[in-house]
This record gives structure tokens, sequence and C-alpha cells, in this order.
């Protein structure tokens, strides 16, 4: 029986949907879109270095949406403005800490990733504070219901950066370029939830305790490492086939950009618990399954013709290996899903079983990356595709409270079973 505030929250959530899903879509468009332009504009070493900058994106957005996730989720649970103001405070401290970090080792990881120059990575961890702060006010607009908020950030952040792009490509300034316009879009994304307040409302069902901030922290590490070791990997094994490998994965990560708009709507009403949960946690993984899979048939029958189209004629012959990346980045955003399903409930299993998905995806490609791009790419497909169906069937199991695997299931309360 549905409780009767998940009955109002539908249309919230329907209406926040359509904002955050509109943001979310202008910006992929507008990534795409900068992207093409890098792609059309450098050459292909010069777009290797470009798309390890956005790989760092990734690895950084990837952090961002931990600390989102642990805002909306302190939020939803009630603690209040003092858990916005502890966040911001943490946020400055970790996001200094991670820029020094990134900048002092800018040198090696230029070397280890056969980069032509360090600046680029020093001008993207110059954003990375902002970035951080602009994470914790996209939680607070989250567990608020402030949608139109979290979209304004989301839009304001892809504008900026590729309209900075454009420019920046327009006076030839290469990857650094790109870099300095990553950081600008970092610092604007923070101005349409800056003033965010944390709303002190508790709600009943949330799990708390240690194992939610071990579930959040499990999850993060898994999303760095599965989202970026792929292009890392190349980098550094791969080096001559780094431009053409990131123009499939540009486009190809398009699943997982998308399918960031719907954990942002779903994930507080999965923290508050209640009958509907379950069922809302499977229309999200249908939509996602539902999207993947178009993009992935789109891209079997116009792969080719889309790499070219869209990244230009130095990169033919790449189309062949964007259906399989799409297929993979779909199983992993359903793996995703459910590990923030997990950390939603505080539990750490879904969490760790994609941490162990990752850990399994850099030792086989690590192995076997020498074997060509075709290999790395169907090595993803095979790892990602037991990886999903494992995670479902533990979550079925899980949900259906099978008798003969009782050890399998999390502790709940009445209220949550």
């Amino acid at each position: 029986m549905s409780r009767p505030e998940d009955t109002r929250r539908h249309p919230r959530l329907l209406k926040g949907g359509v904002s955050v899903g509109a943001a979310t879509a202008f910006a992929s468009a507008a990534n795409y879109g900068s992207n093409v332009v890098m792609g059309r504009s450098l050459d292909p070493d010069a777009f290797g270095d470009a798309a390890l900058l956005v790989s760092g994106l990734l690895f950084i957005s990837a952090v961002a949406l931990g600390l989102q996730l642990t805002v909306a989720r302190a939020l939803a649970s009630g603690t209040g403005h003092g858990a916005l103001v502890r966040g911001r405070h943490r946020a400055a401290v970790v996001g200094t800490a991670v820029a020094v970090v990134i900048a002092a080792a800018s040198p090696l990881l230029a070397q280890a990733f056969n980069m032509a120059s360090a600046l680029p990575l020093v001008l993207l961890a110059a954003g990375v504070p902002f970035f951080f702060q602009a994470a914790v006010g996209r939680g607070a607009a989250q567990a608020n219901g402030e949608f139109a908020r979290l979209a304004a950030s989301i839009g304001l952040e892809a504008l900026v950066r590729v309209l900075v792009v454009v420019g920046v490509l327009a006076l030839d300034w290469g990857p650094a370029g790109i870099a300095l316009a990553l950081s600008l879009a970092f610092a604007a994304a923070v101005l349409p939830c800056w003033n965010v307040v944390g709303a002190d409302q508790p709600r009943t069902n949330v799990a708390a305790g240690n194992g939610a901030i071990t579930a959040t922290v499990l999850l993060l590490v898994a999303q760095v490492v599965i989202a970026n070791s792929d292009v890392w990997i190349v980098a550094a094994r791969l080096p001559g086939e780094i431009g053409r490998y990131a123009a499939v994965a540009l486009i190809g990560r398009l699943v997982f950009v998308t399918a960031s708009s719907v954990v942002t709507v779903v994930f507080p009403t999965l923290v508050a618990g209640g009958s509907s949960s379950n069922a809302l946690l499977w229309k999200a993984v249908t939509i996602m399954v539902a999207f993947g899979s178009a993009l992935t048939g789109a891209a079997y029958l116009f792969g080719g013709a889309l790499v070219e189209g869209m990244m230009g004629a130095q990169y033919a012959g790449s189309g062949d290996l964007l259906w399989p990346y799409a297929a993979a980045t779909t199983c992993f955003v359903v793996a995703n899903m459910l590990a923030i399903n997990g950390v939603a409930r505080g539990r750490i299993m879904m969490p760790a079983m994609l941490l162990a998905g990752a850990i399994t995806q850099v030792a086989v490609l690590v192995a076997g990356s020498s074997s060509g791009l075709s290999w790395v790419v169907w090595a993803q497909v095979a790892v990602m595709a037991t990886l999903a169906f494992t995670m479902l069937a533990a979550t079925v199991a899980t949900q259906v409270r099978i008798p003969s695997l009782a050890w399998w299931h999390p502790r709940t309360s009445p209220s949550r079973a």
C-alpha cells in the first residue's frame, strides 16, 4: 500500500524529471557539439589529449556525484541545514586537496598518458574546488525537490563549456584551452545552486549509519574506475590509437550521460523508501535499458556514418566499435543504477559488486589491451554484461526474499521490508 506522501510526490517527480531531463538533453547536445568541434579542429594526437581531459572531467564528475548523493541523502533523512553547511566545508577542503594533488602530479600524469604538455591538467585542476561546491548545491536542490535550480546548474555548465570551447579553438589554444573551458564551466555551475538551503523536514524509513557512508565510497570508486579506466589504459598502452578510441568513447558515453538525469530524479524517493520505491527502481532500469538499446541499435546500423559525420574523415573505420561500446555502457548504467539504489538504502552489497566489476575490468583490459581496440571494446561488453546480470539477479533475490538465500538479504526494519 502506497504512503500518502508517495502519491503526492509523483507529480513533482514528473515535473522535475521533465526539467532535469531537458537540461541534461541540452547538456548532452552542447557537449557533443563541442566534441564535434574538437574532433574537426584538432589533429588526432591533440584530440587524444583533449579526450583525456574529458575523461578527467568524468573522474571529477564521479567524485562530485558521490558528494552530491551524500548531501542529498543527508538532507532527505532530515538532518537539515547543518548537513549542508558541513557539506560545503568538506567540499572546500576536499576540492582544494584534489586540485593540489592533480596539479602536483600533472608532469607524471602527462608522461604516463603520453600527453604533449602538463599545462592542461593544471588548468583543469583549478576548477575542481568550484565543481565540488556545485555538487553540494545540486545535492541540496535534489533533496528539496528544487529541480529547476538543478536543471539551471546543469544547463549553465554546459552552455559555458561549449561557448568557451568554440572560442578557445578559434584562437588555436588547443588542449590547454579545452581545460580552461572546463574549469570556467565548473565555476558557472555553482551559481544557480549557491543559496539553496537545507530543509529540516525529516522523512521516515531512511537507513542511517556507517553503511550509507561505506556504500557511497564504494560507489564512487567503482564509477571512477569503470568510466575512465578504458581511456586511460588505451592512452598508456596504445598511444597511437587513443584519438580513434576517444572518438568512439565520447559518442558511446551518451548513454551514461542521459542516465544521470534519471538517477537525479529518482534518488530522493529511493532514499525515503516506502512501498513505491521498488517499482520506481524498476521503472528507472527499464528507461535506461530502452534508451541504451535504442542507441546501440542506431550505432549498429549507422555507426560508421555517425562517427565520421561527427568527428571527421580521419576517424573513418571506427564505426564498428561504436555499437558494442554503447552496449557495454548500457550494461554499466543498469549496474550503476542498482548500486545507487543500494546507496539510497544504506546497503553496501550492490556498490561492492560494482567495485568488483570495476577491478575485473581493469585487470582484463591491462592483460589484453595489446590485442587492439576491438579486443578492448568487446572485453568491456563481456565484463559489464556479466556484472549487470549478476546484480540484477541479486536485486531480485533481495526483493523477493528467497528463503534459500536468506543470508543474502540485508537487514531491514519492518517498514522497509
